[in-house]
């Protein structure tokens, strides 16, 4: 990958949350301890987000998506998908199609894996867990 490239990649997934960082910290900040926590709430916000937004089960979600972060889309496929999906008819009228909405769910949850797996630095699934509610 060209370094063109990369910086086009960092721009497009990381950009925003690297200025934000960057503007809240000061002079006094330990940004080693600074950076992950703030990686990890900003995903929890984003997660919520999504869960909210799509009404997704919550306790499955956060059951699927910590774990996939170091694992790979790959993890986040198809029937894990489908069991965060809200109930809904499978056979739509006129409303929205369940695999309709579980195409929509992964592509957000992907998105989300690939914004934000590179940035942790170390494991971070457990206290994901633990900061479910931020």
């Amino acid at each position: 990958m060209r370094q063109s490239q990369l910086r086009d990649a960092i721009d497009e997934t990381v950009k925003d949350l690297v200025e934000e960082f960057v503007d809240s910290v000061t002079v006094t900040t330990a940004v080693d301890e600074a950076w992950p926590a703030y990686v990890r709430r900003k995903m929890v916000q984003e997660l919520n987000r999504i869960i909210e937004g799509e009404k997704l089960k919550a306790d499955a979600t956060w059951d699927v998506v910590p774990a996939a972060f170091g694992s790979g889309a790959a993890y986040l496929g198809g029937a894990k998908i489908a069991k965060l999906l809200p109930p809904m008819s499978r056979f739509s009228r006129g409303g929205e199609d369940r695999k309709e909405k579980q195409s929509r769910v992964e592509q957000k949850l992907h998105e989300l894996l690939v914004r934000f797996d590179p940035l942790f630095v170390e494991d971070g699934s457990a206290e994901l867990m633990q900061m479910r509610g931020a």
